[in-house]
């Protein structure tokens, strides 16, 4: 069921990368990431008819369903696809320069005239209607290519704006898990302090019996009672963050924040497997596979050929073209026909510069463009750099995290007999509680560490690794 939910979650994002809007297919690579499972073992059939956001207060909330409903409620999602619809509107509008511009008019005209008779002395006046329909077309019909370079800016243009779609919903997914995991690491982390202060409450009546028998000294009470009430603070300031992570999910899912939001907890699996990718095939592979790094290139490549268009606003342009009329007018039998047919050249030889500045300023924004590129490509490198180690770092950690739990407890458990039976001070005791209390937020921390690695070497590898994890879950 674990990889239905992780299916389902794909499914989502692929309906969302299908919404293209060009004719090459650009698949996104954003995935679920799989080094966890949920507690769910039923998923309501149906949610996939009922509105994302009915599922708010009706049910928890897996990794799946809160994508879900980030993809259709999150105003960064609905801003980059505006702009991908934008900029298809643009490649379409600069591929106009292939057709010819056909221009109808029409005219009603009415002439009025006074011709004077001298021999009457009088004035005689004439009234004239005419209508006069006409057409004209205009057709540009040789640019030395410039027309062409044009509409290939413009198509690339699009490309970078459907990569930078495509990375705006591996933002949103990425976004939504850091959130999810803080929530449940932020709820777990009260389980762990209610937990605390069990432990602190059994060590101060453990002290209060001691003291009740004239065992103990009333420092021991009073440091177990001091104990108790820290153990309560802490709490109560876990389940202030707790509220605060619910908020920071809720904007991210472009719903109102309220106690509603419930989520599934995600588990660790055990048998976890690390990246079997070496660091220098993802930092090769990032830079042919990221969005944002691919719209990088998109753009260079739109403004390069921008710049070559613009060159060819020097060079002659060859028209043709032709129009036609009928007059007709009131009162007279007939009608007058006018018809034009022309071929030409037209070249503008001096415009004050302009296209001289214009070739300038396009030259200048494929260099900025180009340097955006690299930049863009050192940043997605270092990023899978940083989160590569990070990720091995966190096995470890995990590792080591749940192995410090189980000799805390194991000790905790030692020193509470032995405070007991009076074997240890009672400063052994609250050393042990406190040592326990730090492997419980430990593990919580490295088990949210480990997820948010997860998550973050997805993310800067565009869904390399997210995908490669998933084929072997399944």
């Amino acid at each position: 069921m674990d990889c239905q939910k992780l299916v389902f979650a794909l499914a989502c994002m692929v309906l969302f990368s299908g919404c293209k809007t060009h004719d090459n297919h650009i698949e996104t690579k954003t995935v679920i990431p799989s080094y966890y499972s949920t507690n769910s073992t039923k998923i309501s059939a149906a949610r996939a008819n009922a509105d994302s956001q009915q599922l708010i207060g009706q049910t928890k909330l897996d990794l799946a369903m809160l994508i879900d409903i980030a993809c259709e409620n999150n105003p960064s999602v609905k801003r980059a696809w505006h702009a991908a619809r934008a900029e298809r509107a643009r490649a379409k509008k600069a591929n106009s320069a292939f057709y010819p511009t056909i221009v109808l008019s029409g005219m009603l005209q009415r002439t009025e005239a006074n011709t004077p008779i001298q021999a009457q002395h009088t004035v005689q006046k004439s009234v004239l209607n005419s209508i006069s329909p006409g057409v004209e077309m205009h057709y540009s019909l040789f640019k030395f290519g410039g027309t062409v370079l044009s509409a290939d800016a413009a198509r690339y243009a699009l490309y970078a704006a459907n990569y930078q779609f495509d990375r705006a919903l591996q933002t949103v997914v990425h976004e939504v898990e850091s959130a999810y995991f803080r929530l449940s690491s932020a709820e777990q982390t009260v389980i762990a302090k209610r937990n605390n202060l069990e432990d602190s409450k059994g060590t101060y009546e453990a002290a209060f019996t001691r003291h009740q028998s004239g065992l103990t000294n009333i420092q021991e009470y009073l440091q177990a009672k001091a104990s108790k009430a820290q153990a309560e603070f802490e709490l109560e300031q876990a389940l202030a963050n707790v509220e605060s992570a619910r908020a920071a999910l809720a904007q991210l899912l472009g719903v109102k924040v309220s106690n509603d939001i419930e989520i599934i907890h995600p588990m660790v699996q055990k048998n976890l497997q690390e990246v079997d990718r070496s660091i220098d095939d993802l930092m090769t592979e990032v830079v042919r596979t990221r969005p944002d790094v691919k719209a990088a290139y998109a753009q260079v490549v739109a403004k390069e050929k921008l710049t070559k268009s613009v060159k060819r606003n020097l060079l002659p342009e060859f028209v043709v073209g032709g129009s036609g009329a009928r007059t007709k007018y009131q009162h007279f039998k007939g009608q007058h026909n006018s018809f034009n047919v022309f071929a030409g050249l037209q070249w503008e030889i001096f415009d004050g510069f302009r296209n001289f500045y214009d070739i300038i300023e396009a030259r200048e924004n494929a260099k900025i463009a180009r340097a955006e590129f690299e930049q863009r490509k050192l940043q997605a490198q270092s990023e899978v750099w940083t989160y590569y180690f990070s990720l091995k770092s966190a096995f470890k950690q995990l590792g080591a995290a749940r192995k410090y739990v189980a000799s805390a407890e194991e000790s905790f458990l030692s020193m509470v007999i032995s405070y007991k039976n009076g074997l240890c001070k009672f400063t052994d005791l609250l050393s042990a509680q406190s040592c326990l209390a730090n492997a419980r937020e430990q593990l919580i921390s490295s088990e949210n560490n480990l997820l948010m690695a997860v998550s973050n070497l997805a993310y800067s590898t565009g869904g390399i690794v997210g995908s490669d994890l998933m084929n072997k879950q399944k």
